[in-house]
């Protein structure tokens, strides 16, 4: 197995390659996970393996269900992968805000460019998805839009914006999709300012809610 955690991204990699009783290579499988951190500053991670929300905490208690290909191959490397995966996410990013929504609460942090980069790769993958889940919680401080490294799907997010949560998603057409969804309708795109470093969003029917922001900062300023 090989872990690798992108700091510049925010996202782990996790490449398990199976061989046979004669060390021959028969087949390897590559998952993606982002690093969570919970209110006690404890570190998890969140593996989508085809399709299913695996967290590794869940794994190793053998409390996740329909999972054949992680009970053949954790029992054998869970030493080492916990070990590497919670000490290299520890060392992520410095957190600076917290947004909940509903009961969960999101610890979000400065973007960059290569997080942008991987979010828009991920959201391709899901382009033909009913339920996308391509909206990361997100707050403006100092300036600055901090956003989470977990994502929610289509549906929670527009159930949120409109108590007032904000969002960000890859594409200009993914912001407008979440306020057509929460609303019926939408306002925009626009930015607040002229100055480098602001977003574009999209605004909910008649300005209701919260903002849905999207792409990169105006001038590329991070």
């Amino acid at each position: 197995y090989d872990v690798y955690y992108d700091h510049s991204a925010e996202i782990i990699r996790l490449t398990i390659s199976i061989f046979d009783e004669n060390e021959t290579f028969i087949s390897a499988k590559t998952m993606e996970a982002y690093p969570i951190y919970t209110q006690s500053q404890n570190v998890d991670a969140l593996f989508d393996v085809d399709g299913k929300n695996l967290y590794l905490s869940e794994i190793l208690n053998g409390t996740t269900e329909n999972c054949f290909f992680f009970s053949l191959t954790m029992s054998l490397l869970a030493a080492k992968l916990v070990a590497a995966i919670i000490v290299t996410a520890k060392v992520a990013v410095a957190i600076t805000a917290v947004v909940t929504i509903g009961c969960i609460s999101y610890k979000v942090a400065e973007f960059t460019a290569q997080k942008r980069q991987e979010r828009e790769r991920l959201a391709l993958k899901q382009e033909t998805y009913k339920n996308p889940k391509i909206y990361y919680p997100a707050t403006r401080q100092s300036g600055k839009l901090l956003i989470s490294a977990n994502p929610i799907g289509l549906i929670a997010a527009s159930k949120a914006i409109i108590t007032g949560s904000d969002f960000w998603s890859p594409f200009d057409y993914t912001a407008k999709t979440l306020a057509i969804r929460a609303s019926g309708s939408f306002v925009g795109p626009e930015v607040d300012s002229k100055k480098p470093g602001h977003y574009y969003h999209f605004h909910l029917k008649s300005r209701i809610g919260g903002h849905s922001f999207y792409g990169g900062p105006t001038g590329d300023v991070y």
